[in-house]
């Protein structure tokens, strides 16, 4: 009778062995490029953290922790700390817009469609060209740019290409 305890011990070990398996990063493998309705999961993911980070007050660790899933330093330190969305006060970062979701310099998801190119110039890179333009934006390219890490795929550079005259330009 010996036989259900050995039983009971393998599926133990089983489990735990299986348990503590390195897991996948949640956007996606670091060693196989992501076609192109997973970088556009990825990217909606990315702009859904944005829209729920609501007011408060944030060390500079609590804001990288918060979006380190889905950008990279840079990005977070040039885009979401110093693109305007959030501001340094009293010794923590809060947003700059009481009462609102990001709305500087951030890119339009959800729009993406046929017309929406992603190619991947290499390896490591991935970019996403779209075109954007809703009456609140002049139309505009967005190119957003994704690099390899050992954490997976993460948006690194976002540039926006006027089509038409860049808002606040004035005929001289």
């Amino acid at each position: 009778m010996k036989m259900p305890g050995v039983l009971l011990m393998l599926l133990v070990g089983l489990f735990l062995v299986m348990g503590c398996q390195p897991q996948e990063p949640l956007n996606g493998s670091a060693n196989v490029q992501p076609d192109r309705a997973e970088v556009f999961e990825l990217l909606e993911s990315a702009q859904k953290k944005e829209n729920v980070f609501y007011e408060g007050r944030y060390t500079r660790e609590e804001v990288f922790a918060y979006f380190e899933s889905s950008y990279t330093e840079d990005y977070i330190q040039t885009m979401i700390l110093e693109g305007g969305n959030m501001k340094f006060k009293d010794g923590h970062w809060v947003l700059a817009h009481i009462g609102s979701e990001f709305i500087e310099g951030t890119y339009s998801s959800g729009d993406f469609d046929e017309t929406t190119r992603v190619d991947y110039p290499n390896d490591t890179t991935i970019i996403v060209s779209h075109e954007y333009g809703d009456g609140l934006y002049p139309p505009h390219v967005e190119h957003i740019t994704f690099v390899k890490t050992e954490a997976g795929w993460l948006v690194d550079t976002l540039e926006w290409e006027w089509t038409a005259n860049p808002p606040h330009e004035t005929d001289s």
